[in-house]
């Protein structure tokens, strides 16, 4: 039990518990396009999955393009 309390914790920072992800993100099309728009990153709909698209974020994309269309 005492190296379990110590593995626990590393640098007097407590190790937070692993959480498991879903490998894939499945949906219809109608909850896909209700549920993108409120996410921060940007995800594609591909027959049923839904994938991460790499990338900038929203914001940076909206000022990419502000500054791309006032330089001459």
């Amino acid at each position: 039990m005492l190296l379990i309390a110590i593995l626990n914790k590393v640098n007097d920072f407590p190790i937070a518990p692993m959480v498991a992800l879903p490998d894939r993100i499945l949906m219809n099309a109608e909850e896909y396009l209700i549920w993108e728009p409120t996410q921060e990153q940007r995800y594609e709909y591909w027959d049923g999955e839904v994938v991460a698209m790499s990338g900038g974020t929203r914001n940076h994309n909206r000022v990419s393009l502000n500054i791309a269309t006032t330089v001459p």
